[in-house]
């Protein structure tokens, strides 16, 4: 998580892909082991107030793809999400069962239009067992789960050729949403750390109500003291456990920072700060 999950996500709010490769290139865990595929910008929904970013590159050593989505980055764009999450029906997921925020669903089919489609394909059909990983932290934690399972499930992937990470990622879909994806993907972590508010979101309309109401998937870590090495952690097994979620007072300053990294700023210094 620190050294490989960390920077890949961090690096997806550097303003341009020389930036990106600048940040990344000054990790030593990961200097030419990582080589930059592609990078991937589209509004995020119709309006096109707001604008979504993800990049891909290969992990030589691990022979692994990954796909890494950058979370919210302006207050109109957290306005749009939550506007879709209170206020808009979610819409079916076509590929797996379960139903499914239209922000996020209209996000990643944007974002895979924009050529993510055929760099998979052509990974998938040149590297011979490569894997794929998808990364994120908040927006980007959903865009990265909807991507998981929808290319786990489209290119017919075995388990253990796909992982997902997740950051501070908010609740998107159904009961029936969580389960298929379970199936399609069973090596998912959502990290979360301490008193971040955006995995409560939205919030459990029917929270005793196993099938109804917004879930998330399995696995969850939470952090309950911090992120420091070494710190403890609770681990919750099953969809939408109450493991962490229900912390108050809430801290959004613990959204915006994980494994003692800002996210939105360690592009500026990479791995030399």
């Amino acid at each position: 998580m620190r050294n490989i999950v960390v920077p890949l996500i961090a690096a997806t709010h550097s303003p341009n892909r020389s930036e990106l490769t600048r940040s990344l290139g000054s990790c030593s865990q990961l200097n030419n082991k990582l080589d930059i595929i592609n990078t991937y910008t589209t509004p995020c929904d119709k309006t096109k107030f707001t604008t979504c970013f993800a990049y891909s590159a290969y992990l030589k050593d691990r022979n692994a793809m990954v796909i890494v989505f950058r979370g919210t980055t302006s207050l109109s764009q957290f306005i749009d999400e939550g506007i879709s999450f209170f206020f808009l029906p979610k819409v079916p997921f076509n590929v797996t069962k379960g139903v499914v925020d239209q922000y996020y669903l209209h996000a990643f089919y944007a974002l895979w239009n924009q050529g993510m489609r055929e760099d998979v394909q052509k990974f998938i059909l040149e590297k011979r067992h490569v894997k794929l990983w998808f990364f994120g932290h908040s927006l980007g934690g959903g865009l990265a789960s909807i991507a998981s399972s929808y290319v786990a499930k489209t290119f017919k992937l075995h388990q253990s050729r796909t992982k997902l990470v997740t950051f501070g990622m908010p609740r998107i879909g159904d009961i029936d949403l969580a389960e298929a994806h379970d199936e399609l993907v069973p090596d998912s972590w959502r990290i979360e750390h301490r008193k971040d508010p955006i995995p409560s979101l939205p919030p459990r309309t029917f929270p005793k109500d196993q099938n109804r109401g917004s879930f998330h998937h399995t696995t969850e870590i939470w952090y309950p003291d911090g992120m420091a090495r070494g710190a403890r952690f609770e681990i919750g097994t099953r969809p939408d456990t109450t493991v962490g979620r229900s912390v108050f007072p809430f801290n959004f300053d613990d959204h915006k920072t994980y494994f003692n990294v800002a996210i939105d700023d360690w592009w500026k210094n990479g791995c030399v700060a």
